[in-house]
This record gives C-alpha cells, structure tokens and sequence, in this order.
C-alpha cells in the first residue's frame, strides 16, 4: 500500500510539473512554424494598414527595405505570408519577434484565417483575426519576442479555408519573424 501511495505522489506530481511547463497534453505533440519576415512579400496595403484605416493611425506605405542579420530591415507599410498547417492542428500561440527601437511606432502580426467557397456572397465573409500581436515601448538593438495565447478559433481546417500572417510595420521597428506554435494530435 505504502509503494502504492508512493507511486500515486510522484505521479501526481509528474502531472503538476508538466502542467506548470505548459507541456502538451500526453498524445500530443508542439511544434513551431517560424515565417522570417524578410521573406514576407510587401503589399501596397492590406486589411490593417490603408487609406482611412490603419493600426499605425495613419496609412503607411510600402517601403520594401532590405534584409539585415535576418530581419527585415528599412522597411514599412504592409507585408504577408502564406501559412500552412496540418489540419487538426490546434494553434496554441503567435509570436512576433522584433527589435523595436521606437516608442512611438509599433509592429503589427495577425493570424488570419479566410473561408473560400463557390457563391460566397459578399466574398469578404469569412475573414476571421485567429489572433494579434504587437511591439510597444523602446528596448534598443535587442530582439524580443511578444506573444499572445489567446487565439480564436484556434483549430486548423483545410478544407475551404486557407491561412496567413499579416504583419504591418509602422515604420522604424526591425520585425525578425512571426512564429506559431501548435499541438497535433
């Protein structure tokens, strides 16, 4: 009885361990789908930055920049990339990772999720934000990441639908990458 109770306690505390680790659930497996954002191509606009509605409070232009140690650098105004994940997947997190530099403009990343279908009338039904993040404040020449876990319809459906990451440079940051990460079953 006493290695019973025994084996029960380490368990337990196995289960509290990998809880507090925000392990996947056991059958489950993470993984990550990191975009770079100088590979992400520039858009004249996009759903979060144009004439009359921005998220950098103004419209930006594209400004394609370059590429500098892996980030997209020089560059502003909006870009995207495709996302493909396997179906069933559950999204658990985006991620952007930027050096920004400037307290007054911000890096913009959303997870996008759009319904394709015969007939969709209008065709802008089904357009859904699964998630959003942004950069704030001033960190100089350092890459950090800023993340949100609280994504929306978060399971992944290939079946008409298609998927991909808006990111919106308001102009001084240096955005990295925007990362996802997912559990399959």
């Amino acid at each position: 009885m006493k290695r019973l109770s025994a084996v029960s306690i380490v368990l337990a505390s196995l289960a509290v361990l990998a809880w507090s680790l925000d392990v996947p659930a056991v059958g489950q497996d993470q993984a990550q789908l990191s975009l770079g954002a100088s590979s992400f191509a520039g858009r004249e606009y996009s759903d979060h930055n144009k004439t009359g509605s921005s998220v950098c409070g103004s419209f930006v232009p594209l400004s394609n920049g370059g590429e500098n140690f892996g980030d997209l650098d020089n560059g502003s105004g909006s870009y995207i990339a495709p996302v493909v994940l396997p179906a069933g997947a559950t999204v658990t997190e985006l991620s952007l990772f930027v050096n920004d530099g400037d307290s007054d403009t911000d890096a913009h990343a959303y997870l996008v999720k759009k319904k394709i279908a015969n007939n969709l009338s209008p065709a802008t039904l089904g357009y859904k934000v699964m998630a959003e993040v942004h950069s704030s404040g001033a960190v100089i020449n350092t890459m950090r990441r800023i993340s949100d876990d609280t994504i929306d319809v978060p399971v992944i459906v290939n079946v008409n639908f298609y998927y991909f990451v808006e990111l919106v440079d308001c102009g001084i940051p240096e955005p990295f990458a925007v990362q996802i990460v997912y559990t399959t079953p």
